[in-house]
């Protein structure tokens, strides 16, 4: 059996409830991480995949804390008691927006139909959580001697579709933003890199988008180009596994594409 990658670690994965964070949670926990600790915004729902991932994996210390990415308190509260229950911080995912459903919480649209509430609850939610979070984050992990950080983006940061342009627009701000963090944390031994999915097979956004109207039409077309087929949650968690881990020791400021085959970006 090959030796586990993350032994003793302490990871916080958000938005952990579903989808790629629960995924992730559990591949950091088979890879030996000591503490992981599970985000989202239902302590229902929060405590049962807590509960259930603890019964898979019995030797990883499995938590749930609530908190609202839209929220800095929640998120200064958040971190601190990560601190306390993990007595640290080595692996930092942001996976989980600052609003439901797709990235800042409203269905992709043309510009001209995005009322300009819209438009600022998908910049906050995409981009100001992810700042926010790494700004608890950073500190967390040069007090470790090093660590990793990954964000959970999309292939809208780096290819422009329509119906997308203020989700581009915030995701393209998201992935600068870690690569000019990548470029100053190197010197802490703080690894920061970008996952850039396009569509996700079995999640909850997947059937979201599917629903109907323009958003329908335009990932029908998109998924179509997936030559290798959509990737799943497990697909995505993999490889933020290897992100996380010394196997990607030389890894940092990257925005890693992961479409089976959707674009070349």
């Amino acid at each position: 059996m090959p030796a586990q990658t993350l032994t003793g670690k302490v990871a916080l994965v958000t938005g952990s409830t579903s989808g790629t964070g629960r995924a992730t949670a559990l591949a950091f926990a088979r890879e030996g991480a000591s503490v992981v600790v599970l985000n989202g915004r239902d302590a229902g729902a929060g405590e049962r995949v807590r509960a259930d991932l603890a019964a898979q994996v019995p030797g990883t210390a499995f938590h749930f804390l609530r908190a609202d990415m839209n929220r800095l308190e929640d998120i200064a509260g958040l971190f601190a008691r990560v601190g306390e229950l993990g007595g640290g911080l080595d692996i930092f995912v942001h996976s989980g927006y600052g609003t439901s459903g797709v990235a800042g919480g409203a269905l992709p649209d043309l510009f001209e139909a995005m009322m300009p509430e819209k438009s600022a609850a998908a910049i906050t939610g995409i981009f100001l959580s992810l700042v926010h979070c790494c700004h608890f984050a950073v500190p967390m992990l040069k007090a470790r001697g090093g660590g990793a950080i990954i964000g959970v983006i999309s292939d809208a940061a780096k290819v422009p579709t329509p119906g997308e342009a203020v989700h581009g627009g915030a995701l393209a701000g998201s992935g600068m933003f870690l690569r000019g963090l990548a470029r100053e944390m190197g010197r802490y031994q703080i690894r920061v890199n970008a996952v850039c999915p396009s569509l996700i097979r079995d999640t909850r956004n997947y059937e979201h988008v599917m629903e109907g109207g323009f958003a329908r039409q335009l990932f029908q077309k998109i998924e179509k180009r997936a030559t290798l087929g959509l990737p799943g949650p497990d697909d995505l968690a993999n490889l933020i596994s290897f992100l996380a881990g010394p196997l990607a020791a030389h890894i940092t400021g990257q925005m890693v594409s992961i479409n089976g085959g959707i674009s070349g970006a």
